[in-house]
């Protein structure tokens, strides 16, 4: 009697890297929507505060964006820490401390935002001082980023999980946040000559959310 053999077919395993991908996932998509989709196109205007005033649901859902993108980044620092505790258990809590840091600062900022409504008809001059604190406030939590980014690579470095190109990328990115930092504060006027330097970020950290969600390897 021939026997028949059947071949079956599993899923991809949910490992703790593929939610860190879709968590990455959920950070850029929501924080490029928040920020540049939803929110850019009115405060680039020639008056915000009007801009704002004319469209508050668009804003107020921008805050949703910003609120989202929080959330996935604490769940992110908490499964990075899990990954690599044990092969750099000190790396692995001074990064994610760092990018903890990074999100009271950019939680601090939103809070500022989510005022605006409050007062956007009532005192346009604090609502661009509101506005300026919030980019400020992000941009220097980009300096603790950065700093648990380089953190997180270096740990990453000893496990020879993820390509060097990317690892290489994402080290990079860490000093470019930093320097994106110091220029807000130190160098406020030359912030939009240096917002071209983060393109390299966005492709860095895309490949790496991309080698989390298809390789689930770290």
């Amino acid at each position: 009697m021939q026997t028949i053999s059947y071949t079956s077919y599993s899923a991809p395993t949910w490992r703790p890297e593929r939610w860190a991908g879709v968590l990455y996932l959920v950070i850029i998509f929501s924080g490029i929507t928040s920020e540049m989709i939803l929110r850019g196109p009115l405060l680039a205007s020639f008056n915000p505060a009007a801009g704002i005033a004319q469209n508050l649901g668009t804003f107020r859902i921008s805050l949703l964006g910003d609120i989202t993108m929080l959330a996935a980044d604490i769940g992110l620092a908490v499964i990075l820490f899990r990954l690599i505790r044990f092969t750099s258990p000190s790396l692995a809590v001074a990064s994610m401390v760092f990018r903890l840091m990074q999100a009271a600062l950019i939680g601090t900022g939103v809070l500022m935002l989510a005022a605006v409504p409050l007062i956007v008809t009532t005192n346009p001059a604090l609502v661009s001082v509101l506005l300026e604190s919030h980019a400020i406030a992000y941009d220097i939590g980009l300096i603790f980023f950065g700093i648990g980014t380089m953190l997180l690579v270096i740990a990453l470095w000893s496990r020879n999980g993820v390509p060097t190109l990317i690892l290489t990328g994402l080290f990079l990115s860490g000093l470019i946040y930093i320097g994106g930092g110091i220029v807000r504060v130190a160098f406020p006027a030359h912030v939009t000559t240096y917002e071209a330097a983060f393109i390299l970020p966005f492709i860095a950290e895309s490949a790496f959310c991309l080698w989390l969600l298809i390789k689930a390897r770290v």
